[in-house]
């Protein structure tokens, strides 16, 4: 995957990074995988975190749909030179709130 990356860079290309590797369900509590972080590190390039509550309307292991407003927020950029453990956690800690805030929104108006 590390190399795929740097050939996508080189291309100048993005680089979309799932960091928990799969979906997970809606209030399981997070399992961010080392592979994103080890990512980060070897290509040099900022960050840009993306929040969803697709899972109240997509839920993990089907095909299965619910009607309601899927919603995506792009957050603010991690900067590129950030220290490992720093840029996990930072990432981390953004996606989870903004996740959080979506899914009780999407929950709201869906009338979950």
């Amino acid at each position: 995957i590390a190399r795929g990356a740097q050939v996508a860079k080189k291309d100048n290309r993005q680089i979309l990074i799932f960091p928990e590797g799969t979906r997970r369900k809606v209030d399981a509590p997070p399992d961010y995988r080392y592979g994103v972080t080890h990512l980060y590190g070897e290509l040099g390039l900022p960050c840009l975190p993306v929040a969803c509550n697709s899972g109240l309307f997509w839920a993990r292991r089907t095909m299965a749909h619910q009607p309601g407003p899927f919603v995506m927020e792009i957050l603010d950029p991690l900067p590129a030179d950030l220290p490992p453990e720093e840029f996990a956690a930072r990432l981390q800690e953004a996606i989870e709130a903004a996740t959080n805030k979506l899914v009780a929104e999407g929950r709201a108006r869906a009338g979950l």
